[in-house]
C-alpha cells in the first residue's frame, strides 16, 4: 500500500487545529463545490444555479477541478474560471506543482480500491500534469492556494476541507468510514476531536467521491483535546 497512488505525503498532513486558526469568510449563501474534474458543462450549470439564488453567492471550489481537462484549452478554460472564485488544492492540484512524481495522483486510495482504478488515475494524472507544465502561470496561482477554507454562514462555522480533518488526502469522511462499526468508540472520539479542534459546525469534503451526509449528536463542551 506504497505505491504511487496509494501514499499520503507528509506534506498533505496539517491537523483539525489548523483550520481553528484559518481566517473566517463571512458568506451569504455558500456553494461547495467539489470533483469538477475539468468539466466546462458542470460549471456552467453551477454559474446558472448560483446565477438563480434570492442572495449573492460565495463559490468554493474545494479542490480536484482539474482531471479530464488535459488538453490546453480545456486546462485553461477551467482554471481561469474557478480562480476567479475560492479554491483549495485538491490532491490533484497539489500533485500538479510537486516536482515529485512519487505520489502518483496523490489519491491515497486505500486497499478496498482496485489497482486497476489507481493504475488509470495515476496515468490521467500524468497526461494533465504534461499539460499543466505549459501553463507556468496557472500553475503559480495552484500552487498559492491553501489546503482548507473557514466559513461561516448565518451562525454556522463551516470548515472545507478536501480529504478529511486531519490530511488534503485523507478518507475518514467516506461514507464508509462514517459507519464503520469495527471500532466505532475510537472512530467517534476522533471525529468528536476533530470539530472541537477545528472550531466548527459543519465539515463539507468531497475526495471520496461517493455522496454522504451525517449528523453527529457530539457536546463538543465535553471533549477534550
Amino acid at each position: 500500500m506504497n505505491g504511487a497512488g496509494r501514499i499520503c505525503p507528509l506534506s498533505y498532513r496539517y491537523g483539525a487545529s489548523a483550520l481553528a486558526q484559518a481566517p473566517e469568510r463571512q458568506a451569504h449563501i455558500l456553494y461547495v463545490i467539489g470533483g469538477l474534474y475539468g468539466n466546462l458543462p458542470a460549471l456552467d450549470a453551477i454559474d446558472a444555479l448560483a446565477g438563480a439564488e434570492s442572495g449573492p453567492v460565495t463559490l468554493c471550489f474545494n479542490g480536484d477541478f482539474n482531471w479530464f481537462n488535459v488538453d490546453d484549452k480545456g486546462f485553461n478554460a477551467v482554471n481561469e474560471r474557478v480562480l476567479r472564485h475560492d479554491a483549495i488544492l485538491g490532491n490533484v492540484e497539489a500533485e500538479l506543482v510537486s516536482n515529485s512524481s512519487e505520489a502518483g495522483c496523490g489519491c491515497a486510495y486505500p486497499e478496498t480500491v482496485d489497482a486497476c482504478v489507481v493504475e488509470r488515475s495515476n496515468a490521467i494524472h500524468a497526461r494533465l500534469k504534461r499539460t499543466a507544465a505549459r501553463h507556468p502561470a496557472l500553475l503559480a496561482k495552484l500552487g498559492g492556494l491553501p489546503m482548507f477554507a473557514r466559513y461561516r454562514v448565518g451562525d454556522l462555522r463551516v470548515g472545507v476541507v478536501h480529504g478529511d480533518a486531519d490530511s488534503l488526502a485523507g478518507w475518514r469522511f467516506d461514507g464508509a468510514e462514517l459507519d464503520n462499526t469495527r471500532d466505532s468508540v475510537k472512530d467517534n472520539h476522533w471525529r468528536a476531536a476533530a470539530f472541537a479542534a477545528a472550531g466548527v459546525d459543519v465539515f463539507a469534503s468531497s475526495h471520496t467521491c461517493l455522496p454522504a451526509m451525517r449528523r453527529f449528536p457530539y457536546d463538543l463542551s465535553l471533549i477534550h483535546i
